[in-house]
């Protein structure tokens, strides 16, 4: 989420300096790629841009191609293929191995419905799905993006059997939290939509007001997430409030959902119990609390002894002690460790070593 709020900053810069603008989308990757669906990168007609598509192999070439659909105002895909031996191929020997398709769509000077969409998707709290045609379908071209829901099907395609198609796949994307490209056959033709899982920006709140939540704040910032600190805005450093987005006392105005992360941390036993209470009776989708194993078990038996049950769904969010266990001691080690656990947790992954994977790093279609 962190790319396309970059972008987004970008495109409304530049956009009133007159310069033409293209989006360049990865939409499909087969085999190995460092960059997956979903990555995007912003061209300007001056030869700039921002994001990535690539690990710095792809960029240069796509930033050609962008500025040829820019003059031609023309959207299209581009297909890497990084396997072939071929020296002349692009990316060839820099890394990759694996086919990668890019969507290059001309944005012009006019606000872009695809702009709106993704503006709309960085500020929504629930996931979306979007729908981006890569052939012709119905009253739609090459580039066109919708959000996967059923009244804005409604409006875009006038196929009601291609509508009914979507909307199963739609469910399944959604239950699966993965993008992919979905093939379809209408009256002999076949047609290919990318559908792109977009989960809101993780939201990180820290009950606490130690030093150990500046280097917390600082990660948040640097891979786009929103920090939030609930303590005492009179006792942190004035620097906290111009890299968390909220500092405040207050937990009871927060909304906590499935996409928010809470750690406990404010070195207090009563505080850190109470915290607890708070969240178990709220949505949030991963608890982390500070602290040895011996510690967070007396918590919940204190909560047991008070007619407080722990539910068994309450107990698979809880990870008590927080963090990857890398031997991590000071406060920025252990700060990279309680992260790297939230991001396996919501990755589905067990955050061990790479090496010991016996399947691919990334599901390959």
């Amino acid at each position: 989420m962190k790319e396309i709020r970059s972008i987004l900053q970008q495109y409304d810069k530049i956009k009133s300096t007159n310069k033409k603008m293209a989006l360049a989308t990865v939409v499909y990757v087969e085999g190995s790629s460092y960059r997956r669906e979903g990555a995007r990168m912003l061209v300007v007609e001056d030869g700039t841009w921002i994001g990535g598509i690539s690990g710095g192999c792809l960029e240069g070439d796509a930033l050609r191609k962008a500025k040829n659909a820019i003059v031609k105002d023309q959207s299209s895909i581009v297909r890497y293929d990084t396997r072939e031996e071929d020296a002349f191929q692009i990316g060839v020997g820099l890394g990759c191995n694996g086919i990668i398709d890019v969507l290059i769509t001309p944005l012009g000077n006019e606000t872009n419905n695809t702009i709106n969409i993704l503006k709309d998707c960085v500020n929504s709290r629930i996931a979306n799905v979007l729908i981006t045609f890569i052939d012709p379908v119905d009253r739609n071209s090459i580039g066109d993006m919708i959000l996967g829901k059923e009244n804005i099907l409604q409006q875009h395609i006038g196929n009601q059997h291609i509508i009914d198609l979507l909307g199963i796949e739609l469910d399944l994307i959604k239950e699966e939290q993965k993008s992919k490209i979905y093939r379809f056959e209408e009256s002999g033709n076949f047609s290919k939509v990318f559908l792109e899982f977009l989960p809101p920006e993780t939201r990180l709140i820290l009950f606490g007001g130690n030093y150990d939540i500046y280097p917390l704040v600082d990660i948040a910032n640097d891979i786009g997430w929103e920090a939030t600190v609930v303590y005492n805005p009179q006792k942190v450093d004035k620097s906290l409030f111009d890299k968390a987005k909220v500092v405040s006392n207050k937990s009871k105005n927060l909304n906590f959902d499935r996409h928010t992360a809470a750690i406990l941390m404010a070195h207090d036993y009563k505080t850190d119990m109470q915290n607890l209470q708070l969240l178990l009776d709220s949505d949030i989708g991963y608890i982390g609390m500070l602290g040895p194993k011996v510690r967070s078990q007396k918590i919940f038996n204190e909560l047991s002894s008070s007619n407080i049950n722990i539910s068994k769904s309450d107990h698979l969010k809880i990870h008590a002690p927080i963090g990857l266990d890398t031997g991590a001691t000071s406060p920025e080690e252990i700060a990279i460790a309680m992260v790297a656990e939230i991001r396996a947790f919501y990755s589905q992954r067990d955050g061990g070593f790479l090496r010991d994977r016996s399947e691919t790093i990334h599901e390959r279609p």
